[in-house]
């Protein structure tokens, strides 16, 4: 038996994502797939921190998208667009469980 997986597609907005499962043996690892939000940007496995910002709020995870990967350009500054309701994890933590696709 396979846990359920979600896997949500993201565009520009803001979600709000309640139940986001980060571990398959407890109910099911869900995904973030943010490939259109950096279609037009060579990130990689070096650069994704540049461009992907999470940080935890209260009892909610928040990720951010830094459109140019430019931390010191007040252009692009980091917007939010998604919220994981109820979970306490990192970049780090989604990245080593596969669970952002770029």
């Amino acid at each position: 038996d396979n846990p359920a997986t979600s896997v949500i597609e993201l565009e520009l907005g803001h979600d709000v994502w309640t139940g986001f499962g980060t571990d398959a043996a407890t109910g099911g690892k869900d995904i973030i797939d943010v490939k259109s939000l950096l279609a037009s940007h060579n990130v990689d496995a070096s650069t994704i921190g540049n461009y992907i910002k999470v940080n935890k709020v209260g009892n909610d995870t928040v990720l951010s998208l830094d459109y140019d990967g430019s931390a010191t350009d007040p252009k692009y500054a980091p917007t939010a667009f998604l919220t994981l309701k109820d979970v306490d994890t990192t970049l780090n933590d989604l990245l080593a469980n596969n669970q952002i696709i770029y």
